[in-house]
């Protein structure tokens, strides 16, 4: 099965941080990929579109292949960006 990361970046507002906890299991509560996830809390420096780096130290680490992140700039707000990895390198 395919495990996925959860990463809030460096901006994520509340809006980002309430969908992340709703993706994110609680108790008994069936979320999006509830034995097969790892949600990260902190606050971290992910540029995606500049530098994929931070993703794919993680990747081989975590055995995943998938990430979601979550940030929001002033020109964007709320963003939500799903990652495809394959061979602990990002494809889309």
């Amino acid at each position: 099965p395919r495990t996925a990361i959860f990463v809030q970046g460096m901006h994520a507002g509340e809006n980002m941080n309430a969908v992340m906890k709703d993706l994110v299991p609680v108790g008994a509560h069936m979320a999006l990929k509830r034995p097969n996830m790892i949600s990260f809390t902190k606050k971290n420096v992910v540029l995606l579109f500049e530098d994929a780096s931070p993703l794919e130290f993680w990747s081989p680490k975590n055995e995943t292949n998938m990430s979601m992140v979550g940030w929001s700039t002033r020109r964007r707000p709320h963003g939500m960006t799903f990652v495809h990895m394959f061979d602990y390198r990002v494809l889309e």
